[in-house]
């Protein structure tokens, strides 16, 4: 699949995961963006669910004050400035890992949650074992 550096992880709420699962947020806030143009992210999920449940392709993130080209949640919030936000990563397609990955074993390759992102390549090892013990299926 895709460049392993090219990728970061993002700790996001469930409740956010949901609506990018559902196709209603199509769209990741950050305030801030990696040196390198990403790819893609792998979405841990934070807690109570914490574990590490999807893949998210993008591409070159919207800049504030450029706008939003289709609805979206959050979308209009950040188009008006209301979000501390500043990037926004399109989303364009999600893949579920099974299985998910929980904490506890996520913790044996030495990962701990990203508070912003952590790149993918300072984990080549965990990469490596989703690669080969889990399925990636695309679901939207």
């Amino acid at each position: 699949m895709e460049n392993i550096q090219e990728g970061i992880f993002l700790s996001i709420k469930p409740r956010f995961v949901e609506a990018i699962v559902d196709g209603l947020k199509n769209h990741e806030f950050r305030k801030y963006k990696p040196k390198s143009p990403v790819t893609h992210f792998w979405v841990y999920t934070s807690a109570p669910v914490s574990c590490l449940q999807y893949l998210v392709t993008t591409s070159q993130p919207v800049e504030y004050p450029n706008q939003i080209s289709k609805p979206g949640l959050g979308n209009s919030e950040f188009d008006n400035g209301l979000k501390s936000s500043i990037y926004a990563f399109p989303i364009h397609s999600v893949y579920r890992l099974n299985p998910h990955i929980p904490l506890d074993e996520l913790r044996q390759f030495g990962f701990t949650p990203p508070q912003s992102f952590s790149y993918t390549k300072n984990h080549a090892s965990l990469i490596e074992h989703i690669y080969l013990h889990t399925n990636l299926t695309q679901i939207l």
